[in-house]
């Protein structure tokens, strides 16, 4: 089994932490990132997206040695959910925390820093290795918008990796579900509050009592609703005439999916028959993705993983990720999801272990040198 450097590791993990790359304003990371690699015999092409506006880069390290293996896929994002840039981080006892007052934005740092170790000690040991790409995504935490946008004719490898779960290395997240976002703009009567309210129809209370009846939360074991925001009206001494609503829909099917989002479209747009004016749009922002855990590909994650004397779980991921746009825009692509050890994430708790960061960057290692 290839060693790595986990003194090295460790630095780019933490020189990452130090850069600020909250989505939309990920360049201090990315020239972080550009910099780690530089001595790399990489192809790097920056700005890897359709039209060019989105800053994900892509990376090639060519074959070695006559590998006859198929090329692989390596993924990670470069953005986090919030800004970070008054962290202080601690490691204690093996532990990566803060001081509670930001994220420590291990999602998705370190798939970032497991990414770039891997190609490190490739690039170092000299072994024979097939074709390696590698696709960091801006703008993931915001609907996976450079995944979205990127430009994927760059992307020839039919297997992938995305480094983006919480869970213990070992964890490969094999299914994610569709979401569908909806909003509604409700306009009613404005009227004053304390002398004619009878005169009003307010937007608020209808919309109110449209959410009192749509299916919500967890719908069942592949389905779940949310109503994000609700934003109207002007004063309190007004009806309020007018109220957007925004919310989402998630399922591993396709046909229940839709199914709920009519039945939530006509509960809204009933207020257009009770003098409210509605309008309820809706998108599905990805597609769902379900991988067959018994081909080639998933029995070699599976060997290596065991090798390392981790625990190998297939799990059904609640929530979308790269992954989902690599397997429906990739014709034959086979993209797992790897779990890297982060817990708590998108909060001010979120934690890692360093040991987690370590084995993830040895399993990928192993299985890009099989």
């Amino acid at each position: 089994m290839m060693k790595i450097n986990k003194e090295r590791l460790q630095s780019t993990f933490e020189k990452l932490l130090t850069a600020n790359g909250i989505s939309g304003n990920e360049d201090e990371t990315i020239n972080v990132v550009l910099d780690l690699i530089k001595d790399i015999p990489l192809f790097v092409k920056e700005n890897a997206s359709i039209d060019e506006t989105k800053r994900n880069l892509f990376l090639k390290l060519e074959n070695r040695g006559g590998s006859k293996t198929p090329s692989i896929l390596l993924s990670a994002h470069l953005d986090t959910v919030e800004s970070t840039e008054k962290i202080k981080y601690q490691l204690k006892n093996g532990k990566y925390t803060t001081d509670g007052n930001t994220i420590l934005g291990s999602d998705d740092k370190a798939g970032v820093a497991a990414i770039i170790e891997c190609l490190m000690s490739i690039h170092e040991s000299n072994k024979p290795h097939p074709e390696i790409q590698v696709a960091f995504t801006v703008e993931e935490e915001v609907g996976l918008v450079g995944a979205y946008n990127y430009d994927f004719s760059l992307i020839t490898s039919k297997r992938g990796i995305v480094i983006d779960s919480d869970g213990k290395p070992g964890t490969i997240m094999y299914a994610g579900p569709s979401q569908y976002l909806f909003d509604v703009d409700i306009t009613g009567v404005s009227a004053h509050a304390g002398m004619t309210p009878e005169n009003g129809k307010s937007a608020i209370l209808y919309a109110s009592q449209c959410i009192s009846k749509i299916p919500f939360g967890r719908i069942d074991h592949e389905t779940t609703t949310n109503v994000g925001t609700i934003k109207g009206g002007k004063a309190n001494n007004i009806v309020a005439d007018k109220c957007h609503v925004d919310g989402e829909i998630r399922s591993h099917n396709h046909v229940k999916i839709n199914l709920i989002n009519d039945q939530i479209k006509s509960i809204f747009l009933d207020g257009n028959k009770t003098g409210f004016k509605v309008e309820y749009k809706s998108i599905e922002k990805y597609s769902a993705f379900e991988l067959n855990t018994k081909t080639e590909f998933m029995m070699l994650l599976t060997s290596q993983a065991k090798k390392l004397n981790l625990d190998v779980h297939f799990k059904v991921c609640g929530g979308g990720c790269d992954a989902n746009i690599f397997n429906n825009r990739i014709k034959n692509m086979e993209c797992v999801n790897f779990a890297c050890g982060m817990t708590d994430v998108h909060t001010h708790k979120e934690s890692i272990y360093l040991s987690d960061i370590e084995k993830i960057t040895e399993l990928i290692t192993s299985i890009c040198t099989k």
